[in-house]
């Protein structure tokens, strides 16, 4: 079976990146898959393991490190 990416955003910046707005703040879909899968914001932000940013699907995500 074949699936789509099904994306909602409220704006896509420049670089692909969707922000979702909540309560007139604006959070990156991916921060925010982030934490309502883990239950806890990311410590240095999230990445796309294929680079493309509109890809948010859990599987593609991975919190960044310092190094």
């Amino acid at each position: 079976m074949k699936t789509r990416l099904h994306q909602r955003a409220d704006k896509i910046n420049a670089d692909g990146h969707c922000y979702i707005t909540i309560d007139g703040v604006d959070y990156l879909a991916e921060e925010l898959a982030f934490f309502y899968t883990t239950g806890r914001w990311s410590k240095c932000g999230v990445e796309h393991v294929n680079g493309t940013a509109l890809d948010n699907r859990w599987e593609n995500l991975r919190e960044k490190t310092m190094s």
